[in-house]
């Protein structure tokens, strides 16, 4: 990455760059400081940014934009006025822009679950299910599920988490790769919790294969992680 940075910069002081260009530009160096440093602050400066430079043609980019904005103002202490934003965009998008929507709703569903507020993010999960019903998108419908059961979980409603953890990771060749990766160690933990020990067992196998044929070391980490874990609750010590 270093030396790909030192080259963005030279792009970032040439005078004949595009603005457009330059938004896009933005838009990855905030990404990069958002999620590979966890720097908000510097995520938000170039997110901003990006956001006044991309023309509406950009539709997508844009979207992405909103979507870690909201993020990186969730991390820097603004969480609750991000949340009052997001739903003031929802509500005044009048015809449905599914591709904004999403990025907005998905974005409430995020900061409530990283505040710890369960009670509100399995509404807005759900509601985020209902645009993924409405457009036929599977891949939004996976990603839902899996917010789902992810608060459902965490609300100790085990029976309810454990189809929105069967739905994703059914679609685990569809939904994006991350997500699919949590909700099969989520669902071998839901397994345990509900005392289906061999569910569990067989599930973290398929886990196991699916984490190595990603060929990504980080899946294959919270596979393994996720089978000490099991190890342990079952009082396997010497695995």
């Amino acid at each position: 990455i270093p030396p790909l940075l030192e080259r963005v910069n030279l792009l970032l002081t040439d005078e004949n760059v595009a603005e457009s260009l330059l938004g896009e530009l933005d838009f990855h160096w905030g990404y990069l400081a958002i999620w590979l440093e966890g720097d908000a602050e510097a995520a938000l400066k170039r997110l901003q940014s990006a956001r006044n430079r991309l023309p509406e043609t950009h539709r997508e980019l844009i979207a992405e934009t909103e979507f870690d904005l909201a993020l990186a103002r969730q991390m820097i202490g603004d969480g609750a006025s991000t949340i009052e934003y997001l739903e003031k965009r929802i509500q005044t998008t009048l015809p449905p822009d599914f591709m904004m929507l999403t990025r907005w709703v998905g974005a409430q569903v995020f900061i409530y679950l990283m505040s710890g507020d369960l009670k509100c993010a399995l509404p807005a999960a759900q509601r985020l299910g209902s645009f993924g019903k409405e457009g036929g998108n599977v891949h939004l419908l996976a990603w839902a599920e899996y917010l789902q059961a992810l608060a459902l979980y965490q609300s100790n409603r085990l029976d309810e988490a454990l189809q929105g953890f069967l739905f994703s990771a059914e679609k685990r060749d569809i939904c994006h790769r991350k997500a699919a990766v949590d909700a099969l160690a989520g669902l071998v933990l839901t397994y345990h919790a509900m005392q289906r020990t061999d569910d569990a067992v067989d599930t973290l196998k398929l886990f196991m294969k699916f984490a190595r044929g990603t060929a990504d070391p980080e899946n294959v980490a919270v596979a393994e992680s996720c089978r000490a874990r099991l190890a342990l609750m079952l009082g396997d010590l010497k695995s």
